[in-house]
């Protein structure tokens, strides 16, 4: 080929380039009518994912990190932050993170229990309020997942 040949396919292809760049849809796209549940889904799960980081980090934050039930707190804080970014990502098809970390937050809730510091007031109130937050919102996103889509007919 000559220069003049390969100038012109250079243009040619900058072209198709350009008119499919121009008309691409993403892969997944929300339907007007979904827009507000995906949008419910997504801050439901930003305030899980911020509550199960908070979850993480207070080990530190209460002082019992070399305790056995730090690696609880961070352990299953990690699980329910990676399952709520997970669903920040992909509201409409990640419903069942949501569930997940809804089973998640009941353990946190009896966790106290479980390990043996409920008698410790200020790690109490944290497990039962993070437990029951997590568990609530969890509901609410899955809740906005699992809409029963309408069709119309006719």
């Amino acid at each position: 080929m000559n220069c003049v040949q390969l100038e012109t396919i250079r243009v040619y292809t900058g072209e198709v380039v350009r008119g499919m760049i121009a008309t691409h849809k993403p892969f997944r796209t929300t339907r007007p009518d979904q827009e507000d549940a995906v949008i419910a889904a997504r801050t439901a799960s930003l305030m899980v994912a911020i509550a199960a980081l908070w979850f993480f980090v207070s080990p530190w934050a209460y002082g019992f990190s070399l305790h056995g039930s730090a690696f609880n707190a961070w352990f299953v804080g990690a699980a329910m932050f990676v399952f709520a970014c997970l669903r920040l990502l992909a509201p409409t098809h990640t419903g069942a993170f949501s569930r997940v970390n809804a089973v998640l937050a009941i353990w946190v809730f009896l966790s106290p229990w479980i390990y043996g510091y409920a008698s410790q007031d200020p790690r109490l109130t944290n497990s039962l309020a993070v437990g029951i937050f997590i568990f609530a919102l969890s509901l609410i996103s899955a809740k906005t997942a699992s809409r029963p889509h309408l069709h119309r007919i006719g």
